[in-house]
């Protein structure tokens, strides 16, 4: 009850984005499932990590945008009756800043595995030079793949 009562007291535009992470947050939990992910990440051009283009420069109120984008990411995320994780975060993003015309990257990483663990994978989103997603232990991983869209 307090989280709505907190939800009801926000700003509209803040309440707007809330709603709009959640109901993406669902979409690209249940797309997982049901999608290649290679389809899914179709709308974003794939680079080598080595040869990754340099970040993008960046107006302060546009990486404002980002980072508020981010936080209502982390904030749905963390009351979707399903598990939201890295990956549908890192998509989440990439829709929301697509739409937006921001331009941004998606990382897919795995952390180098001992022979008694299991293999752990992690993705994040970045725009410029903020992590906006997965920003969490993403300096373990080492980076497969990186996915990048252009406003």
């Amino acid at each position: 009850m307090r989280s709505l009562k907190r939800f009801w007291e926000l700003p509209s535009d803040e309440k707007g984005w809330l709603i709009e992470a959640f109901l993406l947050l669902g979409f690209y939990r249940a797309a997982i499932a049901l999608v290649p992910l290679k389809r899914l990440l179709r709308p974003m051009h794939v680079y080598d990590p080595a040869s990754e283009p340099p970040p993008e420069r960046t107006q302060e109120s546009t990486l404002r945008t980002a980072r508020r984008i981010g936080r209502s990411i982390l904030r749905a995320a963390g009351h979707t009756p399903w598990q939201s994780r890295c990956l549908v975060q890192a998509l989440t993003a990439s829709s929301m800043l697509r739409r937006r015309r921001i331009g941004g990257r998606l990382y897919l990483g795995v952390q180098n595995a001992q022979t008694s663990s299991p293999l752990q994978a992690h993705a994040w989103s970045r725009h410029a030079d903020a992590i906006l997603t997965g920003e969490e232990g993403h300096e373990r991983f080492r980076i497969l793949s990186v996915w990048v869209w252009t406003p």
